[in-house]
């Protein structure tokens, strides 16, 4: 019975940058932002840390797939980039902006409008994308397959009936997310 030989161990190096990649949720934002918010009670400051954190946690991930999309054209990478911006990036905005929208407007809940307007607004987004086949439409469904990213591929015949019945799924969520919070009592 022949063993299998194993790969080499990663430098430290390598296997430091795959932590932060991997762990990209969980680096600094937390640590860094709620002593700089602050202002308020113990549970204020850590949830609008923990809301703010969202998009500079985006960020720090992209950053990562941007330097090792380094051998890729300007293109390609830009393809790449709003692959991740379409899967994630759009949600992340939502907290930070729910948190504006709750100190223009205090009689309502915030992240209930905003949950429910992002929704429709993802709901939209990607049934258009899905009915133009965008580039960064079909990479990012190879995310969500957990295939390669290949960002001049040419999308599955399913990835675009996929991307439709996703999009109805977000207008309706987003819908239920709106009726309720207008009609509940302030």
């Amino acid at each position: 019975m022949a063993h299998k030989r194993r790969p080499p161990k990663p430098a430290p190096r390598v296997r430091r940058i795959r932590f932060l990649r991997r762990n990209a949720c969980f680096a600094l934002p937390l640590a860094l932002l709620a002593p700089a918010i602050g202002g308020g009670s113990w549970n204020g400051v850590w949830m609008r840390a923990l809301l703010l954190s969202f998009p500079l946690c985006f960020c720090w991930r992209e950053a990562f797939l941007w330097r090792e999309a380094a051998n890729e054209t300007a293109g390609a990478r830009r393809i790449l980039l709003l692959a991740c911006f379409w899967r994630y990036g759009f949600f992340t905005l939502i907290p930070a902006a729910s948190v504006a929208l709750t100190a223009l407007f205090p009689e309502r809940d915030g992240f209930g409008l905003v949950l429910g307007g992002g929704a429709l607004a993802y709901g939209v987004w990607t049934i258009a994308i899905a009915l133009a086949e965008c580039r960064y439409f079909t990479c990012g469904m190879q995310y969500i397959a957990h295939r390669p990213m290949r960002p001049y591929a040419r999308p599955m015949p399913r990835d675009r009936r996929e991307g439709v019945q996703m999009g109805l799924i977000f207008l309706a969520i987003g819908a239920a997310a709106l009726c309720l919070n207008l009609n509940l009592p302030q």
